[in-house]
């Protein structure tokens, strides 16, 4: 289990060993995959170097992005006739996952408030994901006291509401971490919204093989 202050412990293994010995090299040659769905065009696809990193994969192959790295990925020797067949046993668990996790929140919204802890610039895609029920709360995950405000709104709210999350990668291991210390169930009292996604995080197929 990787450290949730060290995300990359790798790099941070490369940088402390070269630090005094490395090229810098063009920035193109470490195009952000994340970035460039945010920023770039297709002009880009297939004229740089990219780097694929964080929830930056998916299944969705009318993605150019995802078409181009399943293009690279059919020809390195890591895939194989085991390696499809493991592709889709894990989607398919993966799927089950998601499923099970949508029966649950289902229940529970029949018998608690929800509440919504997420960025601005979010919530209608959350929305459009969960739905809208009366009653339901919205918490900015962008202020600077936002993980003290979503723990007492929990703590005032104990067993009384369900909430929501949506934040980066990193911040929601930090901020799952201090729920559970304070008895919260995961699952159960939160929800990871990106796990509720199926979508989501190919990553988590890919570093199986």
């Amino acid at each position: 289990m990787k450290h949730p202050g060290r995300p990359n412990p790798d790099q941070d293994a490369l940088n402390i060993l070269f630090q005094n010995n490395y090229l810098k090299l063009p920035v193109k040659f470490n195009r952000l995959m994340h970035v460039m769905r945010k920023f770039e065009t297709r002009a880009y696809v297939g004229r740089e170097i990219i780097h694929y990193s964080s929830q930056s994969h998916g299944l969705n192959l009318a993605d150019e992005f995802n078409r181009l790295w399943f293009s690279y990925y059919l020809q390195t020797p890591f895939y194989s006739e085991d390696a499809l067949m493991d592709l889709v046993a894990l989607s398919h668990d993966f799927l089950r996952e998601v499923i099970s996790r949508w029966r649950q929140v289902a229940i529970l919204s029949s018998t608690r408030r929800r509440g919504f802890f997420m960025y601005p610039q979010d919530s209608d895609k959350v929305v459009d994901l969960i739905g809208k029920n009366n009653g339901d709360i919205g918490l900015n995950a962008r202020f600077s006291n936002a993980t003290d405000i979503l723990i007492q709104s929990m703590e005032e709210n104990r067993g009384k509401m369900i909430f929501f999350i949506n934040v980066n990668e990193n911040e929601y291991v930090k901020i799952c971490d201090i729920l559970l210390k304070r008895g919260f169930k995961k699952d159960e009292d939160f929800f990871n919204v990106k796990e509720l996604t199926p979508i989501y995080d190919f990553k988590k197929l890919v570093l199986e093989f």
